[in-house]
């Protein structure tokens, strides 16, 4: 979606349609040229948890929802994506509406019931799951970023020690400066992608593990708020990963034609409890119970997976650190051995 700035008027020069900005520059004496216009982008996580966050907050304090917002918005009105959401808002548009472009396409699911006309309590159970998930990708960012320190300093003090052996040897001098400068740009970018989240996101979107527990999240939160189960899966279809589709479909196809709940669910998302949980459902007409311990389960097979990938990480570091100690080794000690060969 794009919308449209006056640059002269910061303060209330945010326009939702083109015509209306220019209506405006022209009855202010303003030159047309200075209307532009403002791509609108999603959020970033952390962005997305702040705004959540505050907004509780607020709603906590004998705001209404949409108030809540309003409030966290014009409290940050330097951002200029922030002052575009509340003119939304301002505007008349549902906060539902009003979010809804800006939001990353996993998390429109769940908060696609804000859209829905219903009292404020669901939509803050809503809130409130979006909150917890943003939180697990916190904790998937953190963890990294506490495990990437140490190699980094390990490769990159061998790294140094190797760049300083050529340039006093005066051997592969730019062929080592080449190196050091691309692998400190690797560790730069990746360090960048970790703090960003971006690292954490990717994960949560291509491994089958993180993704199973993010569908199950998505799925107990709407079920909580009265959702059916059918509904929830239809919202999933259209904003999952490709590699999940197919499945919810089927699952959503035969809901639809009237098969048993138990043989609807995709089986993929029972396979780490211990017992089939999903063939109850049927006996105790309880769905939640079954969602809730696969949910479990797959997150502690997920923490296990990043306590493996947390131990991995020091290791590759002090392997690549080991390979540039080796080279400046034996760059240092081969001329000793030349001389060694001569003398014999």
């Amino acid at each position: 979606m794009t919308c449209y700035l006056v640059q002269e008027v910061p303060s209330n020069g945010i326009f939702l349609e083109r015509e209306k900005a220019l209506k405006y520059a022209i009855k202010h004496r303003i030159p047309t040229q200075d209307v532009k216009a403002y791509q609108q982008r999603t959020f970033h996580t952390d962005e997305l948890y702040s705004l959540l966050q505050t907004a509780l907050h607020y709603w906590t304090n004998q705001h209404s929802l949409q108030e809540a917002f309003l409030s966290t918005l014009e409290k940050n009105s330097g951002n200029l994506h922030y002052r575009v959401i509340a003119q939304h808002l301002r505007d008349g548009t549902s906060l539902g509406e009003a979010l809804w472009p800006y939001l990353p396409n996993y998390f429109k699911p769940v908060l696609a019931a804000l859209k829905r006309p219903s009292g404020e309590e669901p939509k803050v159970a809503v809130i409130k799951s979006v909150i917890s998930l943003l939180e697990h990708e916190q904790f998937l960012s953190q963890q990294f970023l506490k495990n990437f320190g140490y190699p980094v300093i390990v490769s990159q003090s061998a790294l140094l020690m190797a760049l300083i052996n050529a340039f006093v040897n005066d051997v592969n001098v730019i062929l080592s400066g080449i190196l050091w400068c691309v692998m400190s740009a690797v560790q730069v970018a990746a360090f960048y992608l970790i703090k960003r989240g971006t690292f954490a996101k990717w994960c949560i979107r291509h491994f089958s593990g993180y993704r199973y527990e993010t569908m199950l999240c998505t799925i107990i939160a709407m079920i909580e708020i009265g959702e059916p189960l059918q509904h929830a899966l239809k919202m999933l279809c259209r904003h999952s990963h490709k590699n999940d589709k197919t499945s919810l479909y089927q699952a959503l196809i035969l809901l639809e034609g009237g098969r048993r709940v138990q043989d609807c669910l995709p089986p993929q998302w029972f396979k780490v409890v211990n017992c089939s949980s999903s063939d109850s459902i049927n006996d105790t007409s309880d769905l939640l119970t079954p969602l809730q311990q696969a949910k479990e389960a797959w997150s502690t097979s997920n923490l296990r997976n990043i306590n493996l990938i947390c131990k991995i990480i020091p290791i590759f570091g002090i392997v690549i650190a080991a390979t540039f100690v080796a080279y400046t080794l034996i760059q240092l000690y081969l001329p000793l051995m030349d001389i060694s060969r001569l003398d014999h």
